[in-house]
């Protein structure tokens, strides 16, 4: 079993890690956004610039198309964990945090400029803010998605390179006398407790 994890963290490939990695940040950017500016903020919602959100029958329309989009988010988060699940599975995948974060920083800024520039831009479903200088926040949400693709790819470019494990020592403490057995200990033994 240890050979397994040991082949699997030090694969040659990183495709699976960092594809995971997109996909979890695109589903986790959209929760954030879904979550913090149109639930705890309430500085828009998924169609307020289509449907204002004043009144019963346009909050209501509003908030069950926010809903619709975390239901996608977390169906994107979700495939986003499968497809780590899969990486994780496979000896040839190369595991290193900055591949992972960085893809994931990826994601997130893929989300915030795709959504940006068709939800905002294109289709003028709704902006970071509506009314209030809504070009500018949008423009300004941009940028922040272009900046957060810009770090993620060159933090998943630079993966530290990765040593296999050295097996783990045990550690000289008071509660074992004398080397660490592999399998099953003879009969009688057992750990002994110092009381101090």
């Amino acid at each position: 079993m240890r050979d397994d994890i040991q082949r699997a963290h030090t694969g040659t490939r990183t495709r699976g890690l960092s594809a995971a990695g997109v996909l979890l940040g695109l589903g986790l950017g959209a929760m954030v956004e879904g979550i913090l500016l149109r639930a705890v903020l309430g500085w828009h919602h998924m169609v307020s610039a289509r449907v204002p959100a004043t009144g019963e029958a346009g909050l209501a329309d509003n908030l069950y198309w926010d809903g619709v989009f975390l239901a996608g988010a977390w169906v994107v988060v979700l495939v986003g964990v499968l497809a780590l699940f899969a990486a994780g599975r496979r000896a040839d995948v190369r595991w290193a945090s900055p591949v992972l974060v960085g893809g994931m920083l990826i994601g997130a800024g893929l989300f915030a400029v795709v959504d940006g520039v068709v939800s905002h831009l294109v289709l003028g479903w709704h902006h970071v803010r509506e009314g209030i200088d809504w070009f500018m926040w949008d423009l300004v949400a941009l940028a922040i998605g272009a900046v957060t693709i810009m770090i993620g790819a060159g933090l998943a470019r630079t993966p530290r390179p990765l040593t296999p494990a050295a097996p783990a020592e045990p550690a000289d403490d008071d509660y074992h006398d004398g080397p660490v057995l592999h399998g099953a200990p003879p009969a009688g033994a057992g750990p002994r407790l110092i009381r101090g």
